[in-house]
């Protein structure tokens, strides 16, 4: 069947469900009556629908033909196809007996046909017909039938191959006045819309079923007047223009509430009348003075506020400050000075390194004696003991003891030294062989007084040879250990071990990691070590590492001890994932190394022991002149410490006197406040410091009065600011190490 078709199928269906739902929503206003002969007449039209089918191509109404064309017609037929091959001719029939001659008779009968030829080919297909048209259903017309007729639909064939569905609908009973519709939404596409009239149409256009009918109820009315039972407030009807006093209600304001009050013209009391009328000559000129005074005075007192204030951070940065930074620390000028970063131990890394350029690879040798001489190699240092029996020189540990001397350049220099002591009568001694006579001979030696040799490789020397240790026989005590290096070029450089000729540390030859661990022992002493203190850090299992600008450190926040970004240890590396800086004993992350790197999380310190005695360093306190701090590790420290005015007074509160003085011209002591009262003038040179060992300070007060003191004091004493002297000021004075500030305040 044709897909057009089929999609008019599915459009009647379409159209059958509409009026099935149209239905039920015209429900709402129609009257029952006509509710029910509306629905059924709908239900017979949607019947009706029902009965039509599709077959051979026409449409069929209770399964007789219509004759109206449901299917498109076929197109035209194709082009003929060329002709196919001629059959071969049939065989020629028996030929009759001859007749007798005479009158010419009848034709015999034709001979039998031959057997039809071979088909010919087929023709070429022709090209395919135009679709015919489908055939498009339209609503028709829609008559109303006499009340209570019948309901009846009709296919009616139009142009353009169109087909109408005529309709007949019942006519209902006269319904009651309804009020005015609205436009109803079906599914919120489709619109019904009712108007009233004496007929019913019903038109369709795309998706919109409208029904006209000028049947029905009366519509309502527009005008308010004419409603019945209309609102109203406080039993008033809202009708016309009202007041709120019309309608009993209490025009806007803000009210309290009294139930008791009952007014009077006599209700404001005469008491209060007098006050008001009173305040008709009140004069507030003396209460305005003194609100002015108190806030100029409140003024200046911000002011000295602010003055006192900066004096004290001008006094704080006169305090005698120190610090220093490293492993073992000397602070210099110290006093009883408390510590503003305490000496608690912090992280440290070190791990040797070398370039490759010591050529020589003392590997280790096991302890032999010779001559009442022992000795034995171990990581490329000698160590020898006892004493030569021999009358001649006794020599040990030759090359053939796996001493693997380097193979030599011809035309290169070399430089052997030796590192280490080597007690007078013993030496290291470089042997060569001569190329054109196989004789031995003496490329060189080292001792303690000849602690380097160089030398160069001619082409008539083998370019191998042989070291030597010798022991003269004046040497009677042997024991000393040394190690020796060779290296290209003619200057003896510092001491390295062999590492292959490459740098280290290397996956060849790693190099290990040393850290801060264990029980760490801070050492606090004074100048001359006759007074000290040890402070213990027991740190267990933690280790304490410095990576590049990393450093392992212990801080104190919100009353917690923890550690930073605790550097994490990995014993043996196996391909992690490191994006943090790190040190290894091999020098990169290679599989097997020991590897320490900088971690993203705090260490929360919960050990208590530990935490004792990191509060306990917290609170120490320097000592007077100088502080050297240490420790038996590694750790590093990072000290800052000022002296603290609280302490210095703490400390000499029974070393300092009090004199009271009305001289005018005086020379005063260190440690001794001198208070002078009011003066006009005074003169004041400073005493000879006797005792270097302790702090020493300058102090007096006076009382500037209504004419400002005049202050002479050295012109050697150097002043954050110069000081100026303000009249009715009380004045206090303070000189240490020839630096002095002067503090006045309002003498109130």
């Amino acid at each position: 069947m044709n897909e057009r078709i089929i999609q008019a199928i599915s459009k009647l269906k379409k159209a059958q469900d509409e009026l099935e739902i149209k239905l039920k929503s015209m429900e709402q206003n129609i009257d029952e009556k006509g509710s029910l002969n509306m629905q059924k007449a709908l239900f017979t039209v949607a019947d009706d629908l029902a009965r039509y089918t599709i077959k051979d191509g026409n449409w069929y109404y209770n399964g007789k033909d219509t004759g109206i064309q449901a299917e498109a017609h076929d197109g035209k037929d194709g082009e003929q196809g060329p002709q196919g091959i001629p059959g071969k001719e049939g065989k020629p029939g028996k030929e009759g007996k001859p007749g007798k001659d005479g009158k010419p008779g009848k034709d015999g009968r034709p001979g039998r046909d031959g057997k039809d030829g071979k088909p010919g080919k087929d023709g070429r297909p022709g090209r395919d017909g135009k679709d015919g048209i489908t055939p498009e259903l339209k609503i028709g017309k829609i008559e109303v039938s006499p009340e209570y007729g019948g309901a009846m639909a009709k296919l009616r064939p139009g142009k353009d191959n169109i087909m109408y569905l005529d309709l007949t609908l019942p006519r209902g009973p006269q319904g009651f006045a309804g009020f005015d519709g609205k436009d109803a939404k079906i599914n919120g596409v489709n619109t019904l819309t009712i108007e009233a009239g004496d007929n019913i149409t019903l038109d369709q256009e795309g998706n919109i079923l409208t029904i006209n009918s000028t049947g029905g109820g009366s519509g309502g009315t527009s005008n308010y007047n004419a409603l019945t039972n209309k609102p109203s407030i406080n039993n008033v009807e809202l009708n016309g223009n009202k007041s709120l006093n019309d309608l009993g209600i209490q025009p806007a304001g803000n009210y309290i509430e009294d139930n008791n009050y009952i007014h009077t013209d006599n209700n404001f009391d005469n008491m209060y009348r007098n006050k008001l009328d009173g305040l008709e000559n009140y004069n507030d000129t003396k209460i305005k003075q003194d609100i002015a005074d108190i806030q100029e005075e409140q003024t200046e007192q911000n002011t000295e506020i602010e003055n006192l204030q900066t004096e004290n951070e001008k006094l704080k940065a006169t305090l005698p400050t120190t610090t220093g930074e490293g492993q073992d620390i000397t602070l210099d000028k110290t006093a009883e000075m408390e510590f503003v970063k305490p000496p608690l131990p912090r992280g440290n890394t070190k791990q040797d390194t070398t370039t490759g350029k010591n050529l020589l690879n003392s590997i280790n040798a096991n302890t032999t004696t010779v001559n009442g001489v022992s000795s034995y190699r171990s990581n490329g240092v000698y160590y020898l003991s006892g004493t030569n029996t021999k009358t001649d020189t006794t020599w040990i540990l030759p090359n053939t003891q796996n001493t693997n001397l380097p193979t030599f350049e011809i035309g290169q220099t070399y430089t052997m030294s030796v590192k280490g002591t080597m007690p007078n009568g013993i030496y290291a001694q470089l042997n060569g062989v001569q190329t054109s006579t196989g004789t031995q001979y003496s490329i060189g030696s080292v001792r303690d007084t000849v602690p380097s040799v160089t030398f160069t490789i001619d082409s008539d020397y083998s370019r191998t040879a042989q070291l030597f240790v010798g022991i003269q026989p004046i040497v009677t005590n042997a024991d000393c250990n040394f190690a020796i290096q060779i290296e290209k070029g003619s200057t003896a450089t510092s001491y390295e071990p062999y590492t292959g000729g490459q740098p280290s540390p290397s996956p060849d030859y790693p190099q290990e990691v040393e850290v801060v661990t264990g029980n760490v022992e801070v050492t606090i002493s004074n100048e001359n070590n006759t007074e000290s203190k040890t402070l213990p850090v027991s740190l267990g299992n933690i280790e304490l590492c410095k990576i590049g600008n990393y450093q392992d450190v212990f801080i104190k926040e919100n009353n917690d001890w923890k550690i930073p970004n605790k550097t994490i240890k990995i014993d043996n590396y196996n391909g992690e994932t490191i994006t943090t800086p790190y040190i290894s004993t091999t020098g990169g992350l290679d599989i097997g190394a020991t590897v320490y790197y900088v971690g993203t999380n705090d260490l929360l310190i919960t050990d208590v022991t530990l935490i004792s005695q990191l509060e306990e360093i917290s609170k120490t306190l320097s000592y007077q002149g100088q502080t050297n701090i240490t420790s038996n590790t590694i750790a590093l420290f990072d000290v800052e410490a000022y002296q603290d005015t609280k302490l210095i007074l703490a400390g000499k509160a029974n070393k300092i006197s009090v004199v009271q003085t009305s001289a005018s011209t005086i020379e005063i002591n260190s440690n001794t406040f001198y208070k002078f009262g009011e003066v006009a003038s005074l003169n004041i040179t400073l005493a000879s410091i006797t005792d270097n060992t302790i702090y020493n300070e300058y102090m007096f007060e006076f009382v500037s009065g209504t004419t400002a003191t005049t202050l002479t004091l050295p012109s050697s004493i150097k002043w954050l600011e110069t000081p100026t002297i303000d009249a009715n000021k009380i004045y206090q004075c303070s000189i240490v190490d020839n630096i002095g500030i002067l503090v006045g305040v309002t003498n109130v």
